[in-house]
């Protein structure tokens, strides 16, 4: 065989062992998601319901899906639908090439399985892209992400799913930076974008911290090395790009809330001013001319008044740069180098330990959301640098893991000692995030207070939020710092690399292994899943979230029937049903006794049977005692409620037991078989013997003798006869895009008080019909990012097909 041939053989082998490696390792840690049944918990049953009922949608032909509409979502739920759709909407994708005949867990599993697998080979293949005569260093890296805790954790141990879809174009954006800081071109920026743009459709806590890391690593390069107007004209290109690609996601969640958004005077002028004094800041670090005193000292003023904390980060920065010019204005110039970035994080590292330290470091800050931060971090160190705990089961396994953690500070070392200008500027982002997932005296609390309101809002946790892009920063930071271009050093940090990565993967692979077990012990039997997706025990706390919810929502399970309402023309004052204001059929008293479960459980008597399709309201007059705790209700064959008590609800009106929160829970039986149903307390006061838990009224029901009987959920249908002029309120939350139809004739749709959509009726006999499609201003959106993603990808084509045309 001729020796080019050979070589060419020898090649081709090698890679498929590569990316064959990598697959292997996926699916050996995963496998246990390739199935049809419930894998998880609470998250994930949550999760399993939001995609029962998009694919429920998508194959009766409502696409796009917008909001929740079947019995699994029937309250017209945004969160995840609108809020991070990739996840749903590339199971809609598998279910249709998979010709449907995968049930929507095995989709939901199917997608989180590729995603994963996607991560592992994206990276390696990114890697290998920037450094080609380096691929067994960028299988390596990858690998040791793919075998690190934090990938598995995501899914199994925290169930994040919609964090777990940002996985899949993480690497795609630090790719993007780094081929940016290379070469400054449009691949670079189009794939910077276009990873940004599909992180943020995946989910926006996680996309905001990417972007501000991005904001991190590209100012630095534009303030330090590349401060020309050709370089900022290309970054306001791949800025605009990332506008058009997304234009749709956010246009479609400034629909949901046009009012949630700070945009006050105050707070676009704080952002301003601190934006223009750090870079008057930095460009005398970088060996600016003088004038740029004048800029830093303007927004050092306006600072002064709309945000003292910031005034005094700006304040800290500008000191330290005037005296490092200083420094090397008076002849120190080699103990001061310029255009080294290094100096401006050090700065900005002094700059946040004096705000802390100063009287007015708090002012206009959010002390709550900052003591939140560190509260946190005090809560998951040292746990989050530890082993596995042995069952894989405790939170603190989500973790970055000892692999990536050692490649993370190897690879900064290495970048900031001998490293280029891509792999410097990644180990500072590194550095400067760190603070954010390990408590460093100082710096993270500086970093706590100071972070605005609006990305603490949509974090939540932020130590869960950051952790995602970390590990990838972590894994291009060490592969770019130990893949030099020059051959000189080729041979000395290889044998380093090798050395660092191999112990890494034996670690790896028996710490992820007890998450694996996890996962697999995780599985329910099909009967165990059937139960619970029973449409008679499926909660509904989620499903208001990022929106106004009714007073009266319960975080538990409700009967849908019930949930429509008639209100006054007049005053929109609530017309009660008459079927709740009847007298109650049936009344007795709960009573307790100790449970053989353990000291903190009661059995309640007497328990109920519900026969097939039966369905009660239960009224409860409860004494005064201290309810603190959960009230469950349990059947052998998968009937399972839990409300917790004195409050059932965050909302002022929800079930519980204070005077202005409603009394009454619906019961019913969606099997067609009776069922048993008992009755349980879980609270401390058992030790002490809890006496008699309250007295209850029941109340049977059919939705047929209801007076508003809801004949469908898709499109919602209802029929209704009414005496007087009245509004229809609906169960579904108001969002722009409903229309309704009353006996056939189009009709307006308001917003009632308690933020749901609702429809005026004129006395008489009517058939409401309520349907909901994206408003015309969330089409044009959708147009405009639709184009913008056929012509990236037409332009990608087209390069492709010319170089190998070349």
């Amino acid at each position: 065989m001729p020796t080019v041939r050979r070589n060419v053989w020898i090649k081709g082998g090698a890679e498929v062992l590569r990316v064959g490696s990598l697959a292997a390792a996926v699916f050996w840690i995963f496998r246990f998601l390739l199935t049809a049944n419930l894998a998880g918990g609470t998250d994930a049953r949550w999760y399993g319901c939001t995609m029962i009922d998009a694919v429920t949608q998508a194959r009766a032909g409502h696409w796009p899906v917008l909001i929740g509409q079947t019995e699994w979502e029937w309250n017209g739920a945004v969160h995840p639908f609108r809020t991070a759709p990739y996840l749903l909407n590339l199971g809609i994708v598998i279910d249709s090439v998979t010709g449907r005949s995968l049930s929507p867990l095995a989709v939901e599993h199917l997608v989180l399985f590729a995603v994963v697998l996607q991560a592992g080979l994206l990276t390696y293949i990114l890697l290998a892209h920037l450094e080609p005569r380096r691929r067994w260093l960028a299988w390596a890296a990858a690998l040791s992400w793919v075998l690190a805790p934090v990938a598995a954790a995501y899914v199994i141990n925290v169930e994040m799913y919609m964090t777990v879809m940002t996985l899949a174009w993480l690497p795609l954006v630090f790719y993007g930076n780094a081929r940016v800081i290379r070469r400054d071109d449009g691949g670079g920026w189009a794939a910077l974008a276009a990873g940004l743009a599909l992180v943020w459709m995946s989910h926006a806590s996680v996309a905001a911290w990417t972007s501000v890391i991005t904001a991190i690593i590209q100012g630095l390069r534009l303030l330090f090395r590349d401060f020309t107007w050709v370089a900022w004209r290309r970054a306001l290109g791949g800025a605009l790009l990332f506008a058009v690609l997304a234009a749709y996601y956010f246009y479609s969640i400034y629909e949901l809330a046009p009012g949630k958004a700070d945009t006050s005077a105050p707070t676009q002028a704080a952002l301003l001013a601190i934006i223009l004094a750090v870079i008057a800041a930095f460009r005398l670090l970088a060996g600016g001319t003088r004038h740029w005193w004048w800029p830093g000292l303007a927004a050092l003023g306006a600072l002064w008044f709309v945000n003292r904390l910031y005034f005094n980060w700006a304040a800290g920065v500008l000191v330290w740069s005037g005296g490092i010019r200083g420094w090397q204005r008076w002849g120190f110039r080699k103990i001061g180098p310029t255009r080294s970035p290094e100096l401006a994080i050090l700065g900005l590292a002094l700059a946040a330990t004096l705000a802390i330290q100063l009287p007015l470091a708090h002012a206009g800050s959010a002390p709550i959301y900052g003591e939140a931060t560190l509260r946190m971090l005090r809560l998951l160190y040292p746990s989050i640098v530890r082993p596995i705990s042995p069952a894989g089961t405790a939170f603190t396994d989500l973790q970055l893991g000892f692999a990536l953690w050692a490649a993370a500070t190897a690879g900064c070392g290495m970048a900031l000692w001998r490293g280029g200008w891509e792999a410097r500027l990644f180990a500072l982002a590194l550095l400067l995030m760190t603070p954010l997932l390990v408590p460093i005296p100082w710096l993270s609390t500086c970093l706590a207070f100071a972070i605005p309101d609006w990305l603490n809002g949509i974090s939540s946790v932020i130590w869960f939020r950051v952790l995602p892009a970390f590990s990838f920063l972590a894994v291009f930071t060490a592969f770019l710092a130990f893949a030099p271009k020059t051959d000189g050093e080729i041979r000395r940090r290889a044998a380093a690399a090798t050395v660092l990565i191999a112990g890494g993967l034996l670690w790896e692979v028996s710490e992820v292994a007890k998450l694996r077990e996890h996962g697999r012990r995780s599985i329910a039997t099909p009967a165990e899943t059937q139960a619970f997706y029973r449409t008679d025990s499926t909660p509904d706390y989620y499903s208001y979230d990022n929106l106004p919810h009714p007073d009266y929502v319960v975080n538990g399970v409700m009967d849908y029937h019930l949930e429509s309402r008639l209100l006054s023309a007049a005053d929109l004052s609530l017309i009660p049903e008459p079927l709740l204001a009847a007298p109650h059929a049936e009344a007795f008293t709960l009573t307790s006794r100790p449970n053989p479960l353990g000291p903190d459980w009661l059995m309640l008597s007497p328990g109920f049977r519900l026969e097939a399709g039966e369905r009660e309201i239960w009224k409860f007059d409860f004494f005064d005692k201290d309810y603190t705790g959960s009230f469950l209700a349990r059947g052998p064959l998968g009937f399972n409620r839990t409300y917790f008590l004195p409050a059932g609800g965050d909302s002022p009106t929800s079930f519980g037991v204070g005077p202005n929160r409603s009394k009454t829970l619906a019961f019913w039986n969606s099997l067609a078989v009776p069922q048993d149903v008992a009755l349980m307390l879980l609270t401390p006061e058992a030790r002490r013997g809890f006496g008699d838990f309250a007295k209850v009224r029941v109340q049977r029901y059919r939705p047929e003798d209801l007076q508003i009987q809801t004949l469908a959920l898709m499109p919602y249908r209802a029929r209704i006869r009414t005496g007087a002029a009245v509004f229809l309120e609906t169960p579904r939350v108001y969002v722009p895009g409903y229309r309704a139809k009353v006996d056939g004739r189009t009709v307006g749709v308001e917003v009632s008080p308690q933020h749901l959509a609702m429809i005026r009726l004129e006395p008489g006999a009517h058939e409401v019909e309520l349907s909901f499609g994206a408003s015309r201003r969330l089409m044009l959106a959708g147009a405009v990012s639709a184009l913008a993603w056929v012509g990236l990808a037409a332009c990608g084509g087209w390069r492709f097909l010319k170089g190998k045309a070349g």
